[in-house]
């Protein structure tokens, strides 16, 4: 219908709105650097690899040789190796790597809209409600950058929205799509199996029309068969890290122990990171409200089920995942579906008690507007070197320092020590640079024990780089 087609034109404007208002266009140009550089360095190191050493998918490596070859076991590297095969049709440009997840982003975002308007049944706040999510600030700060969390969330939302396209038209593709975005999700981020048993009930809920006892027998089938297919690349992964002797990716829990423990954690993300979701007593408010939801009477059983069950996955996850909170915001991406869900909600709340449809629409834009503030503003501090959100400043030195290294004859191949460095890769592949670092803390310590340059093949040492001229 034309009316669908150009509603899809505004929701597609809308986002690319909220993305220009964000600075998107002008991230996307941008090195590693800021909140994390050292896991977005890792990341963009695998794909540079492949670029330039061969497209070995199951050896991904890094610049950094602590283990003498570079090869890491990881999460599973799709978006890497598609990622170094744009760089082989294209040249290496970082922008593609940063375009890449904007772009999976903003398809998320719509399926956001999607799954909105199956429970609202309304354009406007479903729109509203796509805009509130798409510019929760961590979501803003990750959506053009290198880490794959971005892209497994994106993927969860097209896998649900193929379900709900599955329901309103029967079709075996959808299924079948469905479950390869949900398999994709859970191998680019094996945290996306929580989201398992909330799938799994929804397809059950909404096929009334067969017997439900043979739609549960195909949904444990289907499942078994996505999470055998998912589990085998995280145990080739440990062992590959095990066997190469490598340490750049953790791939491992960190439950939470004890009370202690708990409230050390939570004290510390809140005051470091918790208000780049929502403010902290909104973020507490959404991340409990299916609790509020489920206790009201005469609302959709459904929605209250299906919140009942995110929450408990989520927490289920927070518990085992604990401790990783303490210095990864990152990790709460894949909490954000919970607060999609609970907006929904809300919004279904004031539905339900009949308040005007132009006043929730209102309401919504108007949260809309005020998270876009809150995202624009918090991107700003992220990306102003005078704030402490940046880090470390010296990195930046490194940033066209390969056209030095290569004036002085020195190849991207020819192991370095790089001093002053705690991470495995962000000098070595700021300055696309093969070798080892060494951090402030153990330089003398390292520089005696590599007396030789037999384990490496070093044959160069590169102090911290004050300019690019420093040579």
């Amino acid at each position: 219908m034309p009316s669908e087609r150009w509603f899809t034109g505004i929701l597609v404007c809308a986002i690319v709105l909220l993305h220009l208002w964000n600075g998107q266009h002008t991230i996307v140009q941008l090195r590693p650097q800021s909140v994390h550089q050292w896991a977005q360095c890792d990341r963009a190191a695998v794909a540079l690899n492949y670029y330039q050493y061969g497209f070995n998918f199951f050896k991904p490596q890094v610049h950094n040789l602590d283990n003498g070859t570079g090869i890491t076991g990881m999460e599973f590297p799709i978006i890497n190796y598609t990622v170094a095969i744009l760089y082989k049709i294209f040249g290496y440009h970082e922008f593609i790597y940063r375009l890449l997840e904007l772009l999976i982003f903003s398809m998320g975002l719509l399926c956001a809209f999607t799954i909105s308007f199956y429970y609202t049944m309304n354009k406007w706040m479903s729109m509203a409600i796509m805009l509130i999510f798409g510019a929760i600030p961590l979501l803003s700060f990750y959506a053009a950058n290198f880490l794959p969390d971005i892209v497994s969330l994106s993927l969860l939302l097209m896998a649900w929205t193929l379900l709900i396209k599955a329901i309103q038209k029967p079709a075996r593709k959808y299924f079948i799509l469905a479950f390869t975005g949900l398999w994709l999700a859970c191998l680019i981020k094996i945290t996306s199996l929580i989201y398992l048993p909330a799938f799994m009930y929804f397809i059950l809920l909404n096929f009334r029309k067969q017997d439900r006892k043979t739609v549960a027998i195909r949904l444990i089938v289907i499942t078994g068969i996505l999470v055998s297919l998912t589990l085998p690349w995280y145990y080739y992964a440990s062992w590959l890290s095990s066997k190469t002797y490598s340490e750049v990716f953790l791939l491992q829990f960190m439950p939470l122990i004890s009370v202690s423990e708990f409230m050390d954690v939570y004290k510390e993300v809140s005051e470091v990171w918790l208000d780049r979701l929502f403010l902290i007593p909104i973020t507490l408010f959404l991340f409990f409200f299916p609790v509020v939801f489920a206790m009201i009477p005469g609302l959709n059983k459904e929605m209250k089920w299906m919140g009942l069950i995110l929450l408990s996955s989520v927490m289920i996850f927070m518990l085992l995942m604990w401790q990783q909170f303490r210095h990864h915001d990152y990790y709460m991406i894949m909490i954000c579906p919970l607060f999609l869900i609970s907006i929904i909600q809300l919004t279904m709340v004031t539905q339900y008690f009949k308040l005007h449809k132009g006043i929730i629409i209102a309401l919504l834009f108007v949260l809309s507007v005020f998270n876009s503030l809150r995202a624009s503003n918090y991107l700003n501090l992220v990306y102003d070197r005078s704030q402490w959100y940046y880090g470390s400043l010296h990195f930046d030195n490194y940033f066209d320092f390969e056209n030095s290294l290569r004036e002085m004859n020195v190849s991207s191949e020819v192991p370095v020590i790089s001093v002053f460095d705690h991470s495995p890769d962000i000098s070595l592949y700021l300055m696309n640079q093969k070798g080892v670092t060494v951090s402030y803390r153990k330089t003398e310590l390292t520089l005696q024990n590599i007396s030789t340059p037999e384990p490496f093949n070093i044959l160069y040492t590169i102090p911290r780089v004050i300019s690019k001229n420093c040579f």
